[in-house]
């Protein structure tokens, strides 16, 4: 009778045991993927999507609806597809002061004033001249992601890889000839250009 108690006794510990050690090895697995899946790091394109989604904070338009004649904030993206699915994601279901924000694609033949935030990849920067006399004078933002584009090329903000991050670089005279302002905070994050 003893030797059946402890028989019992052990081949439950031995159950317990195993339990155990099947949780572990769950929780292990489950904490691995959760690591890895935090571990995978945004794209270019996703952090320029946020960048661009906070300026409508971060910047001051001329007047009361900043700049805005219907009731949508809108983001122009020069012939970048990826850019715009991605800036349209993170968009979705915002608003800013009230208006719904919305990212549109738009290229040297249709570029309109109806933009707030005006967005030019470096790899279109041939067309950049045709906009920008277009807009010339209009408060609206001009984003790049080319440090040409702020330093040379009369735009406002570029968005710069430094060394793992992106920052933006302003550059405040062009900023302030179309009548924006740029936030402290921003500026505190900014790179400044001259």
């Amino acid at each position: 009778m003893y030797l059946m108690t402890r028989l019992l006794t052990i081949k439950s510990t031995l159950i317990h045991r195993l339990c155990i050690s099947i949780l572990a090895i769950c929780l292990c697995l489950s904490f691995s993927l959760t690591v890895n899946a935090k571990s995978q790091k945004p794209s270019d394109e996703e952090i320029n999507a946020v960048f661009l989604y906070n300026f409508a904070v971060f910047v001051k338009w001329p007047n009361k609806n900043n700049g805005i004649e219907e009731n949508t904030f809108r983001y122009c993206v020069v012939n970048q597809e990826h850019l715009l699915q991605t800036l349209a994601l993170t968009l979705e279901g915002e608003s800013v002061k009230g208006h719904s924000m919305v990212a549109t694609a738009y290229s040297t033949d249709n570029v309109k004033d109806s933009c707030q935030v005006l967005y030019i990849d470096e790899s279109q920067m041939a067309q950049w001249p045709a906009i920008k006399q277009k807009i010339a004078g209009k408060p609206i933002l001009s984003v790049s992601n080319s440090l040409t584009f702020v330093a040379q090329q009369g735009g406002m903000i570029s968005l710069l890889r430094d060394n793992k991050t992106i920052r933006p670089a302003i550059n405040l005279n062009n900023v302030e000839k179309n009548r924006l302002k740029i936030s402290a905070k921003l500026m505190r994050i900014s790179k400044k250009i001259n």
